[in-house]
C-alpha cells in the first residue's frame, strides 16, 4: 500500500502497467518541480548569506516559493488519485439545523464572541451546544451532513492544477453536536 500526504491510499499490485508509468511519470515531474524550487530558495539563501540581497530571502519571496511548492505536491497528489480511481474524491462536511418537523432553518455555524452559533433563516441565534436534548427544547435538532464530491483535474494557462466537473456521488446526515470547522 502506498499512501499519500492527502491520506489517499492505493495498492501498487492492483494497478496496470499503464497506470504505474502514468504514476511514475507524474512522481518525477512533481520531484523535478520541487528541485528547481528548492535551487531557487537555496540560491536566495546563498545570495542572503553573502550579502548580496537583503529581501528575497525568508520573506514574501520564500511564502510564494512555500506556496509553490504546495500546489507541486497538491497537484501530484491528484493525478494520482485520478489515474488510480479515474477521478478525484472530495469530502465535504457542514452543519445544519433542522426544526423539530425537519425542516432546514440554518446552514452552517458563525464564530462569535461566545463561541459558535447558528443563525435561523428568521433571525433567532441559537448557540452551538454540547447536548442534544438543549436543543431538543429549544425545537431544533443539530445534523452534521458529510458529502462526497468527485471532481476532474485541470491545469490553467501558468500549469498550475486545479478541480473541475464536481459530481455529488453520496450525501449523509447525521444528527450530531459536533461543530465543523
Amino acid at each position: 500500500m502506498t499512501k499519500l500526504s492527502t491520506g489517499f491510499e492505493y495498492n501498487e499490485s492492483t494497478l496496470t502497467k499503464e497506470q504505474i508509468e502514468r504514476i511514475n511519470a507524474i512522481k518525477a515531474n512533481s520531484e523535478n518541480q520541487l528541485a528547481r524550487l528548492q535551487a531557487d530558495e537555496d540560491r536566495r539563501a546563498d545570495n542572503y548569506y553573502d550579502c548580496l540581497d537583503d529581501y528575497s530571502y525568508g520573506g514574501l519571496c520564500s511564502k510564494a516559493n512555500a506556496q509553490a511548492q504546495g500546489r507541486v505536491i497538491a497537484g501530484m497528489n491528484w493525478a494520482i488519485q485520478e489515474v488510480v480511481l479515474g477521478y478525484i474524491p472530495l469530502v465535504k462536511r457542514r452543519n445544519i439545523l433542522k426544526d423539530l418537523n425537519g425542516n432546514i432553518v440554518a446552514t452552517g455555524t458563525h464564530e462569535g464572541k461566545f463561541g459558535r452559533f447558528f443563525v435561523t433563516d428568521n433571525g433567532v441565534f441559537v448557540s452551538c451546544r454540547t447536548k442534544l436534548s438543549t436543543y431538543e427544547k429549544k425545537g431544533y435538532i443539530p445534523y452534521v451532513v458529510t458529502t462526497t464530491e468527485k471532481a476532474t483535474l485541470k491545469y490553467n494557462r501558468d500549469n498550475h492544477p486545479y478541480l473541475k466537473g464536481y459530481e455529488v456521488i453520496s450525501e449523509l446526515e447525521e444528527v450530531s453536536t459536533e461543530i465543523v470547522y
